[in-house]
């Protein structure tokens, strides 16, 4: 209880473009809008199975940060500027990490209109990363981020098309993974890169 609600008194709720944002750091250093993104399958669990452990007045006030936390998730794309040719995103983990957070919200606060958002926006990263490929390009720590990602997807949707093409993407980023790794060393042994389209001709996947 102590955690959560120092958690809770870091939440941002003025001024209201800011609104159920939380910040990467204490004291804040930089403006970071994916606090919230990775925080939400822990905001999301707690409030689906634990909120009965919590005192009254916190839970009631959990309740609150959570709904707070959807306008930060609604927000995340907002008030932010991308290349040509980028379809709305900086990089494939933040984005399947937004996703990730419409579905699991949804699910634990049994919202319809979420749940339709991330199915929506699911369908735009799978066309994106059908056509570009995975913007981290063998990255370790992203495409790790994009794997826990896909899972926690996979664990908050029924739909069924949705299901084959997160399973097709998690089996192509364990064959990209493994074939750019050496069997004995265990080691990356090509270029990794955490946006390698910076480096492509605009357009050119």
């Amino acid at each position: 209880a102590t955690v959560v609600g120092a958690v809770l008194d870091a939440q941002m709720h003025e001024p209201e473009w800011e609104r159920g944002r939380f910040p990467f750091t204490l004291p804040e250093v930089w403006r970071d809008l994916n606090a919230v993104l990775f925080m939400a399958p822990r905001l999301a669990e707690i409030h689906a199975g634990h909120l009965p452990k919590l005192p009254p007045d916190l839970a009631a006030r959990f309740r609150v940060a959570v709904r707070e936390a959807v306008v930060a998730v609604d927000r995340r794309w907002a008030d932010e500027v991308f290349d040509v040719h980028r379809d709305f995103k900086a990089y494939s983990n933040i984005f399947i990490l937004y996703i990730q957070a419409l579905m699991m919200l949804g699910r634990c606060l049994d919202d319809e209109r979420l749940r339709r958002d991330g199915e929506a926006q699911w369908i735009r990263w799978f066309n994106h990363v059908s056509t570009y490929g995975i913007d981290e390009f063998c990255s370790p720590t992203y495409n790790g981020v994009v794997y826990a990602g896909l899972l926690g997807i996979l664990a908050a949707t029924r739909d069924g098309r949705m299901r084959k093409e997160i399973s097709l993407t998690l089996n192509h980023l364990c064959a990209l993974q493994h074939a750019a790794t050496h069997p004995v060393l265990r080691l990356g042994v090509v270029g990794t890169s955490r946006d390698y389209r910076q480096f492509v001709h605009p357009g050119g996947g």
